[in-house]
């Protein structure tokens, strides 16, 4: 019914007015219903959704980071958290796959509903998100096993100071003293 409305309502108004914007995500919200999924306006509902209803946004925002941005009300509404740090945005991305990328997205869901500057979004939120991709590369950074020696070795042009050439050829020079690998300096 909703769709056979938005047919007829598409002859009347041009597609960027207001009413075919809500008439549309209106079909699309019923759709998801009709699949078993939570519709917007149930989730909207919710007591943590009240500070963000005025903002028009919304209509534009697409499902997935909507339903990304509830998961963060809700963990926060679950906690009692009024004011979100740096541990809880940590926390909250551990939960949700341990890498910066709910943390990035949900930057991103929130810069689009352009709502005032608040220090929570504004600092605490980049702060975790560098943490986080700092554990990230510490993490995935290989470890030095090689002693120096060895990797000297390896690179033909000093290779031949320490007395072993690459291709078999006697050296002219002397090794370098083994005590100059070694210094505590």
């Amino acid at each position: 019914m909703l769709s056979d409305l938005e047919k007829a309502m598409s002859k009347l108004f041009l597609p960027d007015h207001d009413f075919r914007i809500e008439l549309r995500a209106a079909v699309k919200d019923h759709r998801h219903r009709v699949d078993g999924e939570p519709m917007l306006v149930d989730l909207f509902a919710a007591p943590y959704w009240k500070p963000f209803l005025p903002y028009r946004q919304l209509d534009h925002i697409p499902r997935v980071e909507i339903m990304r941005l509830d998961s963060w009300l809700a963990w926060l509404y679950e906690r009692h958290i009024e004011n979100p740090k740096v541990e809880h945005y940590h926390a909250f991305s551990e939960e949700n796959g341990s890498s910066e990328a709910p943390l990035v997205s949900l930057q991103r869901t929130l810069k689009k509903l352009d709502l005032p500057k608040i220090y929570a979004i504004e600092v605490e939120l980049p702060k975790a998100i560098t943490l986080k991709r700092s554990q990230r590369w510490a993490k995935n950074r290989k470890p030095r096993i090689r002693p120096m020696t060895d990797r000297l070795a390896v690179i033909p042009s000093l290779g031949n100071r320490l007395g072993a050439s690459p291709h078999g050829l006697q050296s002219h020079r002397s090794p370098l003293p083994r005590a100059w690998f070694h210094a505590d300096h």
